[in-house]
């Protein structure tokens, strides 16, 4: 009998032991773009995106860019205050920057996926994946 104590107490212990949760509401760290519309980027320097608390902010393909983070899970967007510097490049650095930024705008929520970070929009519908590293 006081084996079987030991085996229960033992199994109970080892099901309470977790690893810390990640924390799905504010991801960390720098990412780069893998891609984007279910597709990869162009071959140019890939738009990054760093989390740094309540902010984020890059590169978009031509330019540097910044956001908030909206906390409210009563709002639907996940972005904010999206702003950028105004160099002009040549496409397709543009047009990429174009479709990065409308897909960061239309963002409702951020998960990692897989060691992925995945944006989704309306309907839970893929926008962009990024990979680990801003490199």
């Amino acid at each position: 009998m006081s084996r079987l104590f030991v085996f229960v107490a033992a199994a109970l212990a080892a099901g309470c032991v977790t690893s810390a949760p990640l924390d799905m509401e504010a991801p960390s760290g720098a990412w780069r773009l893998a891609a984007i519309d279910g597709a990869a980027p162009p071959p140019a320097p890939a738009p990054t995106i760093t989390f740094e608390g309540e902010r984020v902010a890059g590169f978009a393909g031509c330019n540097r860019y910044f956001a908030g983070i909206e906390q409210d899970p009563n709002v639907a967007r996940y972005f904010t205050g999206i702003g950028a510097t105004r160099m002009a490049c040549a496409d397709p650095a543009m047009a990429l920057e174009s479709r990065f930024l409308a897909r960061l705008g239309e963002t409702m929520s951020v998960r990692v996926v897989d060691g992925a970070l995945v944006f989704f929009g309306d309907e839970e519908v893929e926008l962009m994946r990024f990979a680990p590293g801003a490199e």
